[in-house]
């Protein structure tokens, strides 16, 4: 397997080759215009690989700063929207406790036995979906608060303690970086060719602006890009590389659609931004977040 360097330095050549096709298509005088919007979206792409890649070269101090700041940010983000209603915002302390929460589900993950961080996952999952089948998800009240700190605590609660359980092992690194790879390379895509080819909604009422053209631009590129990554890069066999490709390409789309399901029921577009023209760090963090353990996962029930 790679190491952490070799998987940072393909997820930066991946932003190069991106701008060398923006840069053809920038020269065809028909997709010009689009071509130019698409630059502000590799500029903050570029921004969000360093942030996401750069951590791994540093060891595992820098790591857990940075997933501690991407647990609050992304509790803070999750609260604000969970606990929102359609006479009131979340307030101050709700989204506070959310950071809080989530932040303390990424240290366990951290440092509990897997095992320990596997079964707690279930037992919030089930929590979760208990809440919602027997609370009503009134307007204000003690129902409406429980039903929104579960949501908080299954998405990105349940994502963040399980991507901490390969953020602390360096053995796991390479999931964590390859989940990351590949999901970009799937969205970035699937964006890019939404934008220019997009006309038929995948997920019309959760998902509005993902077209079935999109997603297989994205898939499409996802099939090539995993190929070449694992003949020059990876070398893992065939059979377990498609199955990853696969949970990765699978949980990547869960985990957007499990994110705008909680923006639509509170009725906003996106969550509380940090990047002008991506949205909130749950918004670009939502599918990679899932894709990486998943994919990990299934490696484990693959090879064992």
């Amino acid at each position: 397997m790679p190491d952490n360097t070799a998987l940072v330095l393909v997820a930066w050549g991946l932003v190069a080759a991106g701008c060398l096709g923006l840069a053809f298509l920038t020269a065809v005088r028909a997709l010009r215009g689009q071509a130019r919007e698409l630059w502000l979206l590799m500029g903050s792409e570029a921004l969000i690989v360093a942030c996401a890649t750069t951590p791994f070269l540093f060891g595992q101090t820098v790591i857990a700063l940075a997933l501690a700041a991407l647990a609050a940010r992304t509790g803070w983000e999750a609260s604000c929207v969970s606990f929102k209603t359609p006479s009131r915002d979340a307030g101050t302390y709700a989204p506070l406790l959310g950071s809080a929460m989530v932040l303390a589900f990424a240290a366990f993950g951290w440092f509990a036995p897997t095992y320990w961080v596997v079964m707690f996952c279930a037992v919030v999952l089930l929590a979760t979906l208990a809440c919602s089948h027997l609370m009503a998800d009134t307007a204000n009240g003690p129902e409406h608060s429980v039903n929104a700190l579960a949501r908080v605590a299954a998405f990105p609660g349940i994502a963040l303690a399980l991507y901490a359980l390969l953020a602390r092992d360096p053995n796991l690194h390479v999931y964590a970086l390859l989940g990351f790879i590949l999901v970009e390379v799937f969205d970035s895509l699937a964006l890019f060719g939404g934008k220019l080819f997009g006309r038929t909604p995948a997920f019309p009422r959760l998902s509005p602006r993902k077209t079935v053209e999109g997603l297989a631009t994205g898939f499409g590129a996802l099939l090539v890009a995993s190929a070449v990554l694992n003949y020059f890069i990876v070398g893992m066999a065939w059979g377990p590389w498609l199955a990853l490709v696969s949970a990765i390409a699978a949980a990547a789309v869960l985990g957007d659609l499990v994110a705008s399901a909680g923006k639509r029921r509170a009725g906003v577009k996106d969550y509380p931004p940090v990047l002008a023209i991506q949205g909130g760090a749950l918004d670009i963090a939502d599918a990679w977040l899932v894709a990486s353990p998943a994919g990990a996962g299934i490696i484990w029930l693959v090879i064992g």
